[in-house]
């Protein structure tokens, strides 16, 4: 009997210790993957909310990493494969509309030097659709060696090369002077 409840109480003990997986997360009816893969590239869920505007939910917009990190800088900075995931909520949103939402973001996360990646924001205005409604999904992944690939709804639509390009697309949602801090916040698992 004792032979039988010691490797019962170590699988128990462990249990307590071991890393929890990451979880899927319900926003408001809108579930966000616990694990997302790209190009072979498999990531966790890191952290999700809401992206508002004028006090109405735009997109939900969720953050995946190869393992869990609250480093906003290192999470920028990171050459490696990491993704922002917009699902948007909104009936309907035009692509100005949606290119001036991420021009502000531009703004603010390159102190107000677009110009080294102005190609590269023109190049994601090409990427997305004239329209993106609702229940439609945006992905940002970050291939090192490749850029920011953009997907719509699961679908390849082209890529911007860079690591800086990486850093300043990220840096809209978790900079030092993000779109929202609220959500800056979820998206680092705060």
């Amino acid at each position: 009997m004792r032979s039988l409840c010691l490797p019962l109480m170590l699988a128990i003990a462990l249990a307590f210790v071991a890393p929890c997986p990451a979880q899927a997360v319900d926003l408001d009816g809108i579930t966000i993957p616990d694990t997302l893969t790209h190009d072979g590239h498999n990531l966790i869920l890191n952290g999700a909310g809401w992206r508002t505007r004028l006090w109405m939910k735009i997109y939900a917009c969720a953050l995946f990493l190869p393992e869990k990190n609250s480093d906003a800088k290192a999470v920028i900075e990171a050459d490696e494969p990491s993704c922002v995931r917009m699902h948007f909520v909104y009936k309907k949103v035009s692509k100005d509309t949606m290119m001036e939402m991420l021009l502000g973001g531009f703004q603010r996360s390159t102190g107000g030097n677009t110009a080294p990646i102005a190609d590269r924001i023109e190049q994601l205005a090409s990427q997305l659709p004239d329209e993106i409604l609702k229940g439609d999904v945006v992905d940002l992944m970050y291939i090192p060696g490749r850029g920011i690939v953009c997907y719509y709804n699961g679908k390849y639509r082209g890529e911007s090369p860079g690591l800086d390009y990486k850093q300043a697309v990220f840096g809209i949602w978790l900079g030092d002077d993000p779109i929202s801090a609220p959500l800056r916040q979820t998206m680092l698992g705060n």
